[in-house]
């Protein structure tokens, strides 16, 4: 189960799933709306998926709001509970400012830091012109990017690999684990049939 709360990521995710990793069992959990909604996020995968052994969460979220709105402490405190409660079986994938970093990671690397989506739109459109977080962008948003992925991966480990060795803030994004962990995910399927 992949939940994703914003309008972009479901449907960057969507058409990965379709594409990628179409024969997987793969649930996209659109529901609870805005990344700053992260309180009821946790609480329904406490609720409904973390006694479940076999379902493996992916909670993909935007960090700027949450920072922006003073709420990073308890999202952290919540992050660590749900992590410890699922067992195993959640993967936290984290994007700061926003997912919009992950794209733009598909044509350059860069250790700025961005604290909001205002302020990488216009590095984002300077290689996806007229780029908008809107629904028309969210369907086709992952064709523009596909042939790219690759390159994005290599460049979000490095980020990742920046912020852990980086003092103070710094933009990232971890979406390569979650395209990692489901090529895994596809080839087990893919031997056991």
């Amino acid at each position: 189960m992949i939940i994703c709360p914003g309008e972009i990521e479901q449907g960057y995710i969507q058409s990965l799933k379709n594409d990628r990793y179409h024969g997987l069992s793969i649930s996209i959990e659109p529901r609870l709306g805005k990344a700053d909604a992260f309180e009821k996020v946790f609480n329904l995968l406490q609720q409904e998926y973390f006694g479940d052994a076999q379902v493996t969460c992916f909670y993909v979220n935007d960090m700027d709001a949450i920072i922006k709105q003073d709420k990073l402490n308890r999202y952290q405190n919540l992050r660590k509970n749900a992590l410890k409660a699922s067992r195993g079986k959640l993967t936290m994938i984290e994007s700061m400012p926003c997912i919009e970093f992950w794209f733009l990671l598909h044509f350059i690397y860069t250790t700025k830091y961005y604290p909001s989506y205002d302020s990488l739109l216009n590095v984002v459109r300077g290689n996806i012109p007229d780029y908008e977080k809107n629904k028309p962008w969210a369907k086709k948003i992952y064709a523009f990017l596909r042939d790219r992925t690759n390159t994005a991966i290599k460049h979000s480990k490095e980020c990742m690999h920046n912020k852990q060795s980086c003092e103070g803030a710094c933009s990232f994004t971890n979406m390569h684990e979650l395209i990692e962990q489901l090529d895994e995910l596809m080839s087990k399927n893919s031997s056991s049939s």
